[in-house]
């Protein structure tokens, strides 16, 4: 049984260009990421800290 993907010397990158080359266009991982670009960044971070009582 083979522990290692065998080795190809002519390959030229170690990863793909986008992970979005591995992702299909359906998985949920897609929504997500839409969702977390329309959340403001500076509107949580600008908010007051949390301070338990």
């Amino acid at each position: 049984m083979a522990k290692f993907k065998p080795y190809r010397a002519e390959q030229l990158m170690l990863f793909p260009n986008s992970i979005k080359d591995y992702v299909p266009e359906d998985h949920l991982a897609r929504l997500v990421d839409k969702v977390v670009q329309v959340l403001s960044k500076p509107n949580i971070q600008n908010q007051d800290k949390y301070i338990p009582s």
